[in-house]
């Protein structure tokens, strides 16, 4: 379930009835700033429903800059850099675009840690590297903290290979037949398996054909699924 609701009091005070006993994320947000925390609603109240304060804040801008391996010429106006909240206990912060510079720069990012991930990449292109503060941000999290007003963190310097590979092919069914619908999965070998960014999926089409594009190099798996859970692999 979800619940909403808007304050329309003076000294921002609100209430939500009718909640569900149940663990919640409790968020607060406006045009510049948000807040959220994880909460635990249990019935019968007692005497006092549960109190909540939220204390708003506007985040931190992280600034950054994408650079190809190549020196191909790639429109990336396309593309977008995302930051997703591993906890779920904030909001993402909105997916940006890239200026004709390459540079970027996400706003109102809350405390929290969070995944780099690039959308949208043309033709073969993939997200090689990433790094912030000499880390690499593909292997380790992006930890954001909270200071005060006016906070800045570290770049992040973002490479796009230009070398990606592809893969096409068709799905068969037990009885030969070409399959329509079926997820492929392309799943890295050896030490680069927990590298979730370079996991690719696909889905055939009527004809039981699926592309693949943007693979990093390196050895991969390929599975295919008839019925499976989003992300069950």
């Amino acid at each position: 379930a979800r619940y909403q609701t808007r304050s329309r009091l003076p000294n921002g005070a609100f209430s939500i009835p009718g909640v569900v006993s149940g663990t919640y994320i409790l968020s607060a947000r406006t045009a510049t700033e948000a807040f959220a925390t994880r909460i635990l609603v249990r019935r019968p109240f007692p005497l006092f429903p549960p109190q909540v304060r939220l204390e708003l804040n506007p985040g931190v801008e992280i600034p950054g800059r994408v650079v190809l391996t190549s020196d191909v010429a790639v429109d990336l106006r396309s593309v977008r850099v995302h930051l997703e909240e591993t906890g779920l206990s904030m909001p993402d912060p909105d997916p940006v675009g890239i200026a004709r510079d390459g540079n970027f720069l996400l706003k109102t990012v809350q405390p929290g840690t969070y995944v780099l991930t690039v959308t949208d990449l043309p033709n073969d292109l993939y997200l090689n590297a990433a790094v912030q503060a000499g880390t690499d941000v593909l292997e380790n999290l992006i930890p954001v903290g909270w200071s005060g007003q006016n906070v800045r963190t570290l770049p992040l310097d973002i490479q796009i290979g230009t070398d990606g590979g592809r893969i096409s092919g068709t799905v068969f069914d037990y009885e030969n037949t070409p399959s329509g619908g079926a997820q492929i999965t392309l799943i890295p070998e050896g030490a680069a398996r927990s590298r979730i960014d370079r996991y690719r999926t696909a889905i055939s089409d009527a004809d039981g054909k699926f592309t693949i594009r943007g693979i990093v190099p390196g050895d991969y798996r390929l599975f295919g699924w008839d019925n499976l859970e989003p992300n069950a692999y």
